[in-house]
């Protein structure tokens, strides 16, 4: 093998050049980390959003919720108000247990979207929307429903017409009674006429009788 001859030292006082720059090794780890935690930080915004939405999606499914039974509470009310008051038919009952029943599916569907903001899975804005759909569906039926009962006529005003034609029934009736009643007692004084005649008739006959049996007598003796 062949021996390396060392170099020679260099004489003093001659200039040495100058030695290369040696690149760190922990650059690559430095870059590694950078972008780590710019990753981070575009990531944390993102996850700050969808924080934002859900907790706005949860407010305002809570917020239709707790609107839905006062809501409910308010249509019982105006319907035991009005019940003494106007006139309802079977059409005017069905809207109102439609609108009852339209409020308590949209509280279902927010109850439904609320619990299922926890888990990760797709579709939770589908519970929200229905949710929206039906409470507006149950309003403009509530709507619908109140409007048809508020056109019906009042109370006081069918029974004033009851009584009216009741009175008109009445008036016709005692009409008729009275009609009869003077045929009655024109028969009545018929009768009583015929019968005074009979008894005169009556009377007059035994008169006759003896008159004519004296004559008879008197020409057989005279």
């Amino acid at each position: 093998m062949d021996q390396q001859t060392p170099k020679p030292d260099p004489p003093p006082g001659t200039p040495t050049a100058p030695a290369a720059p040696v690149e760190p090794a922990a650059a690559p780890a430095a870059t590694s980390s950078a972008a780590a935690v710019a990753a981070s930080a575009n990531s944390q915004p993102e996850s700050d959003s969808a924080k934002a939405k859900f907790e706005s999606r949860r407010t305002l499914g809570i917020a239709l919720m707790a609107g839905a039974f006062p809501a409910i509470f308010a249509i019982a009310g105006a319907a035991w108000a009005l019940i003494d008051k106007r006139l309802s038919n079977n059409l005017v009952w069905f809207g109102i247990l439609t609108t009852i029943t339209l409020l308590m599916v949209s509280i279902y569907c927010g109850g439904r979207g609320v619990s299922a903001l926890s888990d990760s899975s797709p579709g939770k804005p589908r519970w929200f929307n229905r949710q929206a759909l039906w409470g507006l569906a149950g309003l403009i039926c509530a709507v619908l429903a109140f409007g048809m009962w508020l056109a019906m006529p009042s109370k006081s005003s069918s029974e004033i017409e009851a009584l009216r034609k009741q009175l008109s029934e009445m008036t016709e009736r005692l009409a008729v009674a009275e009609e009869l009643q003077k045929r009655t007692e024109s028969d009545v004084a018929a009768l009583r006429a015929e019968v005074a005649k009979n008894a005169q008739r009556a009377q007059h006959t035994p008169q006759n009788q003896q008159s004519q049996q004296t004559k008879q007598t008197k020409r057989r003796h005279p």
